[in-house]
């Protein structure tokens, strides 16, 4: 009888949630065992190969559609600078990750999306016991006013706290993206070296897509 109880009580913490593992997000650091600093390999090994491979011009390219008046400067992977990104082309071994950048060989900075998992795998992701998936306003309060703004698309709020290392996302009342860098108290200094070289990069890529389209014509 006192086994049934026991395994009744276990199974309940189970589906409930109360007993879910919660994978701690670290500001500047990394996410449980993903971190920055890491090479490719082990990045493999940790979270398998079902992944596509962009260059820095590929992966800025896929930003193209949102026109020249984009902010793209401002983009953390473009201001932090990379040689490579992994996209995952799904969900990976229990990772709410969606991207991976690499400069030098080695991790510096990550995306981890709502977007791309489960409620209930989002959730299961915290800093400082704010979870993915929750409320904006609960968030916001807890990261405090300390950031840089950067508007994309309809977006409710695009802060990066670059003096801990974090980029956060807020949409439709909840929070909805994390990513993670080294801290860096240079951040807009890097924005304003790297602008013109970025901008200028996104204006020839515009203008060879608006080229290609024209000779379809």
């Amino acid at each position: 009888m006192r086994i049934s109880i026991i395994a009744s009580l276990f199974l309940l913490l189970s589906f409930s949630g109360i007993g879910q593992r919660v994978v701690r997000i670290i500001p500047g650091v990394g996410a449980g065992e993903l971190k920055l600093g890491m090479t490719k390999a082990q990045v493999q090994k940790l979270l398998g190969n079902d992944f596509r491979t962009e260059t820095y011009v590929e992966n800025m390219r896929s930003y193209t559609s949102n026109g020249e008046d984009f902010s793209i400067d401002s983009v953390p992977q473009f201001v932090l600078d990379f040689d490579e990104a992994i996209i995952f082309n799904k969900t990976p071994k229990n990772y709410p990750v969606y991207s991976i950048f690499f400069l030098n060989g080695k991790v510096n900075f990550f995306k981890l999306s709502t977007y791309v998992s489960s409620a209930t795998l989002s959730e299961s992701f915290a800093i400082d016991g704010i979870k993915l998936r929750e409320k904006s306003e609960v968030a916001r309060k807890k990261f405090g006013k300390d950031y840089l703004t950067r508007s994309y698309g309809d977006y409710e709020g695009h802060h990066i706290h670059y003096k801990k290392g974090m980029e956060v996302v807020y949409d439709d009342g909840i929070l909805t993206v994390v990513s993670i860098f080294a801290a860096d108290a240079d951040y807009a200094g890097k924005i304003a070296r790297r602008s013109e070289r970025v901008k200028l990069l996104f204006k020839a890529l515009i203008d060879e897509d608006e080229y290609e389209e024209e000779e379809e014509w």
